[in-house]
């Protein structure tokens, strides 16, 4: 992989339970030791550089001629010590104070946790303005990202669903007219996306069931503990798959997706898969976000407000082919008119000769 890709270095990127006192106990319980670091440690600390990533990456800069320096996620960019390039382009989506607010949004949140998150909250705001103005250039996926402090030069590099770069792979033929079969895909070991679901089948699925006993739930991605999938079975109507090879097969076999997301930033891009294979998808508010102008609610998608929307929603779904399909062609449509390779390629390109010219004009002056 690393020749085939020219890759120079892999780097295990430090967690919070690296850091002292918690780093002494992590090889015993390291699962507690990063839950109490995470917690308790100043969010300052946490976005400065760390060694030995930023000790590797500052050998790799003094011995390789980069032009551009890319990084994601702005505390694992300053972690790593990339702010220090001078000419760094962080793609901050997700930013760290958003999804903060969202989870204080988020149902069912303790009350604990939420005094623990507006105490970050307020350390972080501060931390994140400042760190995003090291960066020479900023790029969001969400384009109301951009009245955010400090996010106000970042231009929007849309998320894109898995495709080829030709895109010439068609929708999936619609689902057959009595389909009960909706589909949930996400990678399980981020814990919004358990918590998500779990609030799902707490507030929406019996009535779902009850109003469609039929109807069926299939829970697929990538890294599905073990505990998670026992969980599941028990739970009428939920068919827990896990990780599977072919996504659009799974599309194939369902009849709309669901992304009962309460939390997180930027944008989701799995909305942007289910539409792209020709399936609609009920989405949360927060899966919503940053879609607002490209995929109307009610012509592309279904957007529910509340866990009564959600259930309601889904029944129509699973019950009303016709309304599916025509929210599913329009998905689609909109997909490939508003989410092109090519824009991503423009946009990637414009960032970079900027940077690039600002970056020969600083050293001339």
């Amino acid at each position: 992989m690393r020749e085939h890709h020219g890759l120079r270095a892999v780097l295990r990127m430090p967690v919070s339970g690296d850091l002292k006192p918690y780093r002494w106990f992590r090889p015993v319980h390291p699962r507690l030791a990063n839950a109490l670091a995470s917690y308790l440690v100043g969010q300052a600390r946490l976005y400065r550089p760390r060694p030995p990533v930023s000790d590797a990456i500052a050998r790799l800069r003094a011995t390789g001629d980069y032009d551009i320096v890319v990084g994601r996620y702005l505390r694992y960019a300053m972690t790593a010590g990339l702010h220090l390039h001078p000419r760094c382009i962080l793609d901050a989506d997700d930013v760290e104070t958003e999804v903060h607010r969202s989870r204080l949004a988020e149902p069912g949140v303790p009350a604990w946790r939420r005094m623990v998150l507006r105490r970050h909250l307020r350390q972080l705001v501060p931390i994140v303005t400042q760190g995003l103005s090291r960066f020479s250039a900023l790029w969001v996926s969400n384009p109301d990202d951009r009245a955010l402090p400090g996010l106000e030069r970042a231009q929007v590099l849309a998320n894109l669903p898995f495709y080829s770069t030709s895109g010439a792979q068609q929708s999936l033929d619609p689902a057959p007219r009595g389909c009960r079969t909706a589909v949930i895909v996400s990678s399980w070991h981020y814990e919004p996306n358990a918590r998500g679901l779990k609030i799902f089948l707490d507030g929406a699925w019996p009535e779902i069931r009850r109003s469609c006993p039929d109807a069926v739930l299939r829970v697929i991605g990538s890294k599905m503990s073990p505990a998670l999938r026992d969980r599941l079975a028990l739970v009428p109507g939920v068919e827990p798959v896990g990780f599977v090879e072919d996504l659009s097969r799974a599309y194939e076999d369902c009849a709309f997706a669901i992304a009962p997301v309460f939390s997180g930033g930027g944008t989701n891009i799995k909305v942007l898969e289910a539409l792209w294979h020709g399936r609609t998808c009920l989405v949360t508010r927060a899966a919503y976000r940053g879609y607002q102008r490209t995929l109307p609610a009610g012509e592309c998608l279904e957007v529910a407000e509340d866990m009564d929307a959600l259930a309601s929603s889904a029944l129509r779904l699973y019950t009303d082919p016709d309304y599916r399909n025509r929210l599913a062609t329009a998905g689609a449509a909109a997909v490939r008119r508003h989410y092109s390779f090519e824009g991503f390629r423009r946009t990637v390109s414009e960032t970079v000769e900027h940077v690039l010219i600002a970056s020969d004009n600083a050293r001339q002056t």
